[in-house]
């Protein structure tokens, strides 16, 4: 059996103990838990086109290529570059392939870094070293076309940017708009680009 958890304040932030046993947690009543097909809705409906593969990745369930294969009237299929095949729901609007990507700032354990067995979907090897550097933590990240390109941080009212690779002028100003627009948010002032790590 299941159960909805939250991680308790007592261990301090997630990633900052040695061991998983040693981390606190408290039961949460969220309501009747869902059954499989509406998991798997949820998740296509945030993360689709998937695979079955990255539905178990992030769920924890197992044994889902029978469930996906019962819910073939509302999927739609696809193969990804590799031929793997992908399933969304069957109304799910994808954009045009030449639509632009915008510049984006993700928080730290953000889930379209982690909802997927092929990460690289997203972020190179490289960068997930940088992103991931271990003992469970992910760090925030910012992405450009689509795919992770640096990160950034909040140090003394600051929001320092980050970039693992030159910007173009017009990303640097987007990524810069975009960065002052979460400023209130984070309660930041001012918005800078550190040199690549």
């Amino acid at each position: 059996m299941r159960s909805a958890l939250i991680h308790d304040p007592a261990t301090a932030g997630w990633g900052a103990w040695g061991t998983r046993p040693s981390v606190s947690v408290t039961a949460v009543g969220v309501g009747e838990p869902a059954n499989a097909e509406e998991l798997i809705r949820r998740y296509l409906a945030a993360f689709g086109p998937a695979s079955v593969q990255d539905v178990q990745a992030w769920s924890g369930l197992t044994r889902l290529s029978e469930v996906v294969a019962s819910m073939s009237g509302e999927l739609r299929r696809y193969r990804d570059p590799h031929g793997r095949e992908l399933v969304d729901l069957a109304d799910a609007q994808l954009p045009d392939a030449d639509t632009p990507a915008p510049v984006r700032l993700l928080p730290a354990f953000d889930n379209v870094l982690l909802g997927h067995t092929d990460r690289t979907r997203i972020i190179a090897d490289e960068d997930r070293k940088r992103i991931m550097p271990g003992r469970a933590l992910v760090l925030p990240a910012f992405l450009v076309d689509g795919r992770v390109h640096g990160s950034w941080s909040l140090s003394g009212g600051e929001l320092r940017l980050t970039p693992f690779r030159p910007l173009t002028v017009d990303n640097r100003a987007a990524l810069e708009d975009e960065a002052q627009r979460l400023l209130p948010f984070v309660g930041a002032e001012s918005v800078s680009f550190s040199a690549r790590p």
